[in-house]
């Protein structure tokens, strides 16, 4: 009769000792995952640290790319108002340069030799944006104007006289404005007194027996300022009714000559 007792208690006791340590082993990585999981002591130190740094860092790179773009901002700001300084600065020395051309060109038109006796004055407001028949001038630097200075435009036809003069502007009164009257004069050195009608618009009357054709010429001082354009008979009426036209429109008026009487 043979016994297999002792054999099978050492077989338990190696088996017993396999599960001690497998368990042992689980334990082992759990904490070392636990440890790995939530950093502790001068592991936690290390990556808090280095998550500071990181943090640092981009939060520099970000200011200084904010920085960057702000300053390449404000320089284009800065180009573009350099370009529109420019620009208008051309357009000055354009306008001065047109306006002395055109001051010459009228001085030599009337045979003016004395430099001072004609000044140029830009439109700065006209019909329909003015009062009828009313040019609004721009101030004259250096060059005061008065009351009763008569206004040409660029051709050289009479169109008004200065009614108002400041610092800022002066307003020119077109001899065409309604109930303003005027000496005029034909061509033929007869007189006669001329009306303002509104609108450019002029007339007056003469005798039956007076000559005038359509297409006339009117005088004010020996300068043009208006034509003929319609000329009416009536059976019993002893006059012959004459109405006319500005020879310029105040419209196309950009300046004008002003000169002192």
């Amino acid at each position: 009769m043979h016994f297999h007792q002792p054999h099978n208690r050492k077989s338990y006791s190696g088996k017993k000792s396999r599960v001690i340590f497998y368990l042992l082993g689980i334990f082992v990585v759990a904490a070392l995952f636990y440890y790995l999981s939530f950093p502790s002591g001068s592991y936690a130190f290390v990556v808090k640290k280095t998550w500071e740094v990181r943090n640092s860092f981009f939060a520099n790179l970000i200011a200084v790319s904010s920085s960057i773009l702000v300053g390449q901002k404000k320089l284009a700001i800065e180009n573009q108002n350099l370009k529109k300084e420019i620009i208008d600065l051309k357009k000055s020395e354009i306008k001065a340069g047109n306006l002395e051309k055109e001051n010459e060109r009228l001085r030599k038109f009337f045979g003016l030799k004395a430099k001072g006796a004609l000044v140029v004055a830009s439109v700065l407001s006209k019909p329909p944006f003015a009062l009828p028949d009313t040019l609004v001038l721009d101030s004259i630097t250096g060059q005061p104007l008065s009351n009763g200075d008569l206004v040409f435009d660029s051709s050289g036809v009479l169109m008004g006289e200065i009614v108002l003069t400041n610092d800022a502007y002066s307003v020119a009164k077109l001899f065409s404005s309604a109930g303003n009257i005027n000496e005029g004069a034909l061509a033929s050195g007869e007189h006669i007194s001329l009306e303002g009608r509104g609108g450019g618009g002029f007339f007056f009357e003469v005798p039956k027996g007076f000559y005038i054709n359509k297409g006339e010429i009117i005088y004010i001082d020996g300068s043009p300022v208006a034509k003929v354009s319609e000329v009416i008979t009536k059976k019993n009426d002893p006059f012959i009714d004459v109405y006319l036209e500005s020879l310029i429109s105040p419209q196309s008026v950009s300046m004008v000559g002003i000169m002192r009487r």
